[in-house]
């Protein structure tokens, strides 16, 4: 199994052409984006770090994620903590796609994000870079779904071997995910995505409060990993 380094994830060192053409190979039509989707190809790819690198995420079971339930859980340990959120997030995103609409999960929405909240995804093909962004909360869920929509992709989380959690100190939370990613039943490529999450003073429930993610199309299948960090108490 090969793995990734920490200091390149989210770093792709890669010269841009101006038309990429992400995963042409599998037959997925490349589109326009939507206006409401801020989508260029840029020459300087790397992703601004938003704090220490780390990784962290919500859950869906032990955690007040998005459900308005008041009741909330005094402490959950950080790898369960990280590997619900994956399950919650990724399982909700995978439902875009008609293969998966049916499969019981949560619903993509503005709610799930802060209100001033941020997205960056990069699409890595080789040597060409397609940047898509926006902010704020409605901008962001809709960036989101209109991109990976258009593109049909479905995502496998590596939450054995491929997940970091870590807590900033400012108390936010930061998660580090990757896995691979698929066209209907075919491997495409990998992810590496990072998540910072808030806690809601209302209601104690988790927001994403931005996320950047680079999907890279790949010929040969593996499973990306991250090494491990240490366990925590998350209290809330």
């Amino acid at each position: 199994m090969a793995n990734v380094k920490q200091e390149d994830v989210f770093e792709p060192k890669v010269k841009i052409k101006e038309e990429p053409d992400f995963f042409q190979k599998t037959s997925v039509k490349k589109e326009p984006c939507q206006d409401s989707t801020n989508c260029q190809t840029r020459q300087d790819s790397k992703l601004p770090s938003s704090g220490p690198s780390s990784s962290v995420a919500c859950s869906s079971r032990r955690l007040n994620v998005q459900d308005n339930n008041n009741e909330s859980t005094a402490s959950v340990m950080s790898d369960e903590f990280g590997q619900d959120f994956c399950e919650w997030f990724y399982t909700m995103i995978n439902r875009l796609q008609p293969c998966c609409a049916n499969q019981p999960g949560d619903t993509l929405r503005p709610e799930v994000f802060c209100g001033n909240c941020s997205v960056e995804m990069y699409l890595v093909d080789g040597g060409n870079v397609e940047q898509c962004r926006a902010s704020g909360s409605v901008e962001t869920e809709r960036t989101i779904r209109e991109l990976l929509k258009r593109l049909g992709l479905m995502f496998m989380p590596n939450t054995k071997g491929g997940m970091q959690v870590r807590r900033s100190s400012h108390g936010m939370i930061q998660l580090f995910c990757c896995g691979t990613i698929h066209y209907n039943d075919s491997f495409v490529g990998i992810f590496e995505q990072e998540f910072g999450l808030v806690a809601s003073p209302v209601d104690k429930s988790w927001k994403i409060s931005y996320t950047k993610v680079n999907l890279k199309k790949l010929l040969e299948a593996y499973t990306p990993s991250l090494p491990t960090v240490e366990i925590f108490a998350i209290e809330f």
